[in-house]
């Protein structure tokens, strides 16, 4: 079994000091230097703005400076996965928690969906993803509308107008998901899913759900996983590590053994300075992307980092 020692470790947290961002260096603090919950909420704050969304390209694919939902979920995300729940929020965290769901009840749910890109995407260097397109349904289905839901209930209570709003958007999002054929979930719509499962399930609501959403998680990620370990690094692929990150999920044998060869491929297919590859472009002609792959480098690197400690791969 391939490992990251102390070493390397601790080559990875210079990396991070000299390139990365405060926000990953404050993850990586968190999660290996005993830092605080509260550093990594402190970071995430420069991202968000007066309308309480955020933006300043949290993630680095797109640089506008003005709030996407989009963005907010990327941010309410690493709030949830460093453990701020409903019963859990510092003052910096409730702070940036009420403000973003102030910004996407007010500002981005129209019909019970919520568009993840804003017309100002276009004003700025992005991916070719981030382009704001009215009719996004098509593509986007209810990424990142099923997360937010899903995030609203994790940090609120049943007495909070946001809860209640997102309790009565679920049922029609898992029943669409259900019924929607394997063309139109992508890996992260289904990512998306599984953060919905993953709070209804802990906090034992729509229980009625819990069967058939389970099943068509499982059914989906047979879908999308690719197989071939060959063309684990094109970005075409679906990595067993992208699709199974809730350990629910991990539940054959088949599984945990693609995760842990998965973990050796990504071990070896680090660069000469010991970095994980950025596997992508933007699919434009934006000459920012080649700044935006030196602070993807510390995303991804944190992102992998923590997922090996999850899964004993780390000797410290």
């Amino acid at each position: 079994m391939k490992t990251i020692n102390i070493e390397e470790l601790k080559k990875y947290e210079k990396f991070l000091y000299n390139r990365g961002r405060d926000i990953e260096i404050a993850k990586f603090n968190y999660h290996f230097n005993d830092g605080s919950k509260k550093d990594v909420a402190m970071a995430l704050s420069i991202y968000q703005n007066r309308d309480g969304g955020f933006g300043h390209g949290l993630e680095p694919d797109s640089l506008n400076p003005y709030s996407s939902p989009l963005q907010t979920s990327e941010a309410l995300k690493i709030l949830k996965h460093i453990g701020y729940d409903e019963n859990n929020q510092d003052d910096v965290a409730s702070y940036l928690i009420n403000r973003a769901l102030h910004y996407i009840y007010y500002y981005c749910l129209k019909d019970g969906k919520i568009n993840p890109n804003v017309p100002s995407n276009n004003d700025y260097p992005h991916a070719k993803w981030w382009e704001y397109d009215e009719n996004f349904f098509e593509k986007w289905r209810y990424n990142p509308t099923a997360v937010l839901v899903a995030l609203t209930l994790h940090f609120t209570n049943s007495e909070n107008k946001y809860y209640k709003k997102a309790f009565e958007l679920i049922p029609t999002i898992i029943e669409s998901f259900i019924s929607d054929t394997k063309e139109n979930v992508d890996k992260h719509y289904l990512n998306n899913m599984m953060e919905l499962y993953d709070v209804i399930t802990k906090k034992n609501l729509f229980t009625e759900y819990h069967e058939a959403l389970y099943n068509n998680i499982n059914k989906r990620i047979d879908d999308l996983i690719t197989l071939d370990e060959s063309i684990w690094n094109d970005d075409i692929s679906n990595q067993p590590i992208e699709l199974i990150q809730f350990m629910p999920f991990l539940n054959t044998e088949e599984r945990k053994e693609l995760i842990e060869r998965n973990l050796d491929f990504l071990l070896d297919s680090r660069d000469a300075n010991g970095l994980f590859e950025v596997t992508w472009n933007w699919g434009n002609d934006y000459d920012e992307f080649e700044l935006q792959k030196i602070k993807w480098a510390g995303v991804i690197l944190v992102n992998n980092l923590i997922f090996l400690k999850r899964f004993n791969r780390i000797i410290k």
